[in-house]
């Protein structure tokens, strides 16, 4: 098992060091040609918090369903543990999609301003 964590940590460093260099270079060459290297900046989602915690719930609740399951019926522990963490972490995933697009829709109906409520309102 050790020889495979060796392997895995020679390699991250090694695209880690490689991302860095080429980010570096991809920079370099946008401020050549005036452009703002900001752009290549990852922008922080608000939900991916969300959907990491539904996920991992999900999965924790596979998990205990999985363990009462094995403990009270003669199932294959296996299958009944696979299929339950998959089952519990795409309904964790399925969750997160529906609360970002609820808030999504809720942002683009929201009026900008007073102003704007205001002037519906007068119409």
């Amino acid at each position: 098992m050790t020889p495979v964590f060796i392997i895995g940590i020679i390699f991250g460093t090694f695209y880690g060091i490689v991302n860095l260099a080429i980010r570096r270079k991809d920079r370099l060459a946008a401020m050549e040609r005036g452009l703002d290297p900001t752009m290549f900046d990852s922008k922080t989602n608000f939900f991916n918090p969300l959907k990491i915690g539904l996920l991992l719930v999900g999965i924790g609740s596979g998990i205990f369903i999985g363990n009462i399951l094995t403990a009270t019926t003669r199932l294959d522990p296996e299958v009944v543990y696979f299929g339950l963490i998959c089952i519990g972490g795409g309904v964790g995933l399925l969750v997160s999609f529906f609360m970002e697009k609820k808030k999504e829709d809720a942002k683009e109906t929201k009026p900008e301003t007073e102003a704007e409520t205001i002037n519906e309102e007068n119409q």
